[in-house]
């Protein structure tokens, strides 16, 4: 830290726009000095004015994950509130302030995590943390570091899971920012939105190149496990029935049927959660879709009690979505020795089914939760087109995901799980095997929905709050999947670690 010196009006000036060049050899920076730079900006962040300003320009920036570049950001018109406070809080002036992280490797100050950037409007309830290097040496870090409140104090930040706060990252980072990036953030189009990013945007960040253009990519095949094949099914090897992809539900379900648009309209007799779809139809497609999780059979956590929810597609006339909320009891952290195990493990995945003959459905898109909400580069979760997947038994029809040994990521196969750049997620070993289960899809586990997606309207919540069905020693806690607060696997609340609420994902996901 530079020595305090007194601050006066023509020390604060700007010293003009800071041009990058090409990007510094190193990606690492001194964790001394980020600490002390994390503290002095979470304590500048006590200012509503000075945090209004940030989601401002973090919500106006052009770069990967709406990331302001540090050096030139400070050094502009828009970020002098917080380069003032920063500098006041080190001791500074901003003309030293300015000469102190100049010559650091290119910084990136960034709301990492996906819920902070869709929610976040400039509340207090922030912590600033930095991450000493970039990229997937970060994948090396934690589980857990060191952040700051805006009163400058210390608080844990969670690296490999999400957490109860609002996260402020700064770090070194990849970006290519440019040759001067706060032009280019001043260029770049402005809104007025009250957060930093939409549902919309964070979804699309998750999604394949195949699920980003479209279900028909030209050349590409889905991943049918065939006969014999690992991971087969003991009926494989039976002729299929017409046709060969999709899955065929009983004669009556289809998207008339299903939707009320055919001879027998829907009620609330017939649609207690009034969501558009009828009731019987919404077990069919759980059921028929439900995911073969192929996972180590060494797992020490493989205990769970799923619930599911089904939704129409918006502006769809055939297609619905199916959350599949798995519920572990724990997630048994790193399979070496068990760092970052914690009570309820809130992992899921959603499948998108398109009706297309009659009564033939075919899984179109899903999003898989790998560590869903935690902090760049940790979350994985990915959205996939029904072309990217593996299948069991039918193409397009119920997908086989792969879990992660006690981490329980989703993956959308083994090659993907094992070479994840989450170090600590793996699927299978020399040493171990898999054990291929599905997931249980219960009538009287429908959890029911928010709202009707096709026309817009309130819909009704099914089950809320829910005791374990199989306690097993000491799961006999309730878990309330419509209410905020985290998830503990049905374990009594005891003030232990434990994961994101359903309900976080019932909203951004749109059930």
């Amino acid at each position: 830290m530079v020595a305090a010196c007194v601050d006066t009006p023509d020390a604060n000036g700007p010293t003009g726009p800071l041009k990058v060049g090409a990007p510094s050899r190193s990606l690492a920076v001194s964790p001394a000095t980020l600490d002390s730079l994390s503290r002095a900006i979470a304590i500048a962040m006590e200012s509503r004015a000075v945090r209004e300003q940030l989601r401002d320009d973090l919500r106006d920036s052009p770069f990967p994950g709406r990331a302001l570049h540090i050096q030139s950001y400070l050094q502009g018109k828009s970020g002098r509130l917080l380069a003032t406070d920063v500098a006041r809080s080190l001791g500074m002036t901003r003309a030293q302030l300015s000469a102190m992280v100049e010559p650091l490797p290119a910084l990136a100050l960034e709301l990492d995590r996906t819920l902070d950037r869709v929610r976040w409007e400039a509340t207090p309830d922030v912590v600033v943390y930095g991450l000493p290097v970039a990229g997937a040496a970060r994948q090396r870090l934690g589980p857990t570091t060191k952040g700051y409140g805006v009163a400058g104090e210390v608080i844990n930040v969670p690296l490999w899971t999400a957490g109860p706060k609002v996260y402020l990252v700064i770090g070194p980072t990849e970006i290519g920012f440019g040759v001067d990036p706060e032009a280019r953030r001043l260029a770049a189009p402005r809104h007025s939105r009250r957060t930093v990013g939409t549902r919309a945007e964070e979804w699309k960040r998750t999604m394949s190149p195949a699920a980003r253009v479209g279900r028909q990519e030209p050349g590409l095949t889905p991943m049918l496990i065939a006969c014999g094949d690992e991971g087969a099914p003991p009926s494989c090897d039976e002729p299929p029935a017409y046709p060969t992809t999709g899955e065929i539900l009983p004669s009556e379900f289809t998207a008339g049927y299903c939707f009320g648009t055919s001879t027998e309209p829907i009620g609330t007799a017939n649609d207690v959660d009034t969501d558009g779809i009828r009731d019987s139809c919404e077990y069919q497609f759980a059921y028929a879709f439900r995911p073969m999780l192929a996972r180590n059979n060494s797992d020490d956590a493989p205990g769970r009690e799923p619930y599911w929810s089904v939704t129409r597609v918006p502006n769809s006339q055939t297609g619905v979505r199916v959350f599949y909320a798995i519920s572990y009891y724990r997630d048994g952290g790193w399979h070496v020795d068990g760092t970052s195990s914690h009570d309820g493990d809130s992992e899921f995945i959603i499948v998108e089914l398109q009706n297309s003959m009659s009564h033939v459905w075919h899984l179109t898109q899903a999003t898989l939760s790998a560590h869903w909400n935690a902090g760049s580069p940790w979350d994985r979760t990915s959205t996939y087109a029904g072309s990217d997947l593996e299948y069991p038994s039918r193409s397009l029809g119920r997908p086989r995901i792969w879990a992660s040994w006690n981490k329980h990521a989703n993956y959308r196969t083994k090659d993907a799980c094992n070479g994840s750049p989450n170090w600590f997620d793996v699927c299978d070993t020399v040493f171990t095997g898999t054990a291929y289960e599905d997931v249980d899809v219960r009538a009287s586990a429908n959890l029911g929905n928010s709202f009707n997606q096709t026309p817009a309207t309130t819909a009704t919540r099914l089950i809320n709050c829910v005791s374990a069905l199989s306690p097993q020693g000491r799961y006999y806690g309730t878990e309330c999947y419509w209410n905020s607060g985290q998830f503990f696997g049905w374990n009594v609340i005891a003030g232990q670690a434990s994961s994101t609420p359903y309900v976080d994902m019932f909203s951004f996901f749109a059930f």
